[in-house]
């Protein structure tokens, strides 16, 4: 007997929780970027790749962070901002 005769009946299969496709078909359905989180949690081994880009979000989401600070000028004063180091 092959190993796909001994499966048992019905079959478990596993859905997205986003798309409610199963996790192989994730990538061509329309809400793959929104499958990810879900997929890391439930699925990680299928996309190994996915683990990868964990550290680009990292730094995405700092490099939004500082795009968005800004620096005021409205410091009275303040820590030493006026050059003169005479103590």
């Amino acid at each position: 007997m092959s190993d796909e005769e001994k499966q048992s009946y019905p079959l478990e299969v596993t859905y997205c929780g986003v798309c409610g496709l199963p996790p192989e078909y994730c990538k061509y359905g329309p809400k793959f970027k929104k499958c990810i989180p879900w997929l890391k949690a439930n699925a990680p081994g299928l996309y190994p790749e996915l683990a990868d880009e964990e550290g680009d979000a990292d730094v995405d989401a700092a490099s939004a962070a500082l795009a968005s600070a800004s620096v005021d000028d409205d410091d009275e004063g303040g820590a030493g901002g006026d050059g003169d180091d005479d103590d």
